[in-house]
């Protein structure tokens, strides 16, 4: 069974006609479910106009009908308000990130650094080995 309900278009506001279609359906079920097992041993009689047997392993009875909605169909949706809160969040931006450190600066291949006994924190004292022509054969320059 559908009923429809039908809206004409407001010339006043401009807003389109509605046309809204509810579907029901009268449906019967069974509402009490008995194991078959139990219904054998209770010695009751199956009744075929008031029970049945849809479901194996069980007997139904009780049976009882209902309406129901099982849909609206309708031409186009129905305008749903949103109801914000007044509220306004400030979000503060990120803070910038800290500057990377920067590595330590290192020396070519072959010259050491030398601290200076003389004078402590002198860092300009480098040593360059340079590898001679002979084998094993090595000089030192400061």
């Amino acid at each position: 069974m559908n009923t429809t309900r039908t809206q004409q278009r407001n010339e006043n506001t401009g807003e389109e006609a509605q046309h809204y279609l509810y579907m029901w359906k009268h449906a019967c079920a069974f509402t009490k479910w008995v194991p078959s097992n139990q219904f054998m041993y209770a010695n009751l009689d199956y009744n075929a106009d008031t029970m049945t047997l849809e479901r194996f392993g069980f007997i139904g009875m009780d049976r009882r009908c209902f309406w129901g909605s099982i849909g609206i169909l309708w031409k186009r949706p129905l305008p749903v308000e949103q109801i914000l809160p007044n509220i306004t969040v400030q979000v503060q931006p990120a803070p910038a990130p800290a500057p990377k450190p920067k590595p330590e600066e290192k020396l070519p291949y072959d010259i050491f650094e030398i601290q200076s006994v003389v004078n402590p924190g002198e860092t300009n004292n480098n040593v360059e080995i340079v590898e001679g022509e002979k084998e094993g054969e090595k000089t030192y320059h400061y």
